[in-house]
């Protein structure tokens, strides 16, 4: 009768069990917009952008990023409407010749169920985007590219911003 409960019991404790629901690091989540930066008069030639800070466009103006260096950087997009803006900083550091343009993303969303583990992510597709034309001082800049209106991964640049 012993034998029969230890039998039962682990009988029990391996039908009552779950798999381990986590998710891989090797599962693609919600991609980030990647964006480079690029000399305007060398269109070929990547360019740093010196003291970039990027500010979500909101009441708090909340920060998304900061960079002394990087030519290539990585945003979040809204997963929940279809529109982002954000505040582009150059020389964010300086109180004198900061110049700040703000930037329209405009995409479609695209859910996407991954599994029970990892829940949804959004991919993004016909993406665009438009850069408000500054009043007061001089878009810093000058022009833009989209390299693919699809969003997906991280493994290009999606846009290219020229100054």
């Amino acid at each position: 009768m012993k034998k029969f409960c230890i039998i039962l019991g682990i009988i029990s404790l391996i039908l009552g069990c779950t798999k381990d629901d986590i998710c891989s690091g090797e599962t693609l989540t919600t991609p980030l917009l990647v964006i480079q930066f690029r000399d305007i008069n060398n269109r070929l030639e990547a360019k740093q952008v010196s003291s970039l800070q990027i500010l979500l466009n909101n009441t708090d103006s909340t920060e998304v990023i900061s960079s002394l260096s990087d030519t290539i950087v990585f945003i979040p997009l809204n997963t929940e409407a279809n529109l982002s803006e954000f505040i582009f900083i150059q020389n964010s550091a300086s109180e004198t010749d900061s110049n700040a343009d703000n930037i329209l993303f405009s995409y479609d969303r695209q859910e996407i169920y991954e599994n029970r583990a990892c829940g949804f992510k959004v991919n993004y597709s016909n993406l665009s985007l438009e850069v408000a034309e500054e009043i007061d001082t001089e878009n810093w800049i000058l022009d833009t590219d989209i390299n693919t209106p699809i969003i997906e991964n991280e493994n290009e640049a999606h846009i290219t911003i020229y100054h």
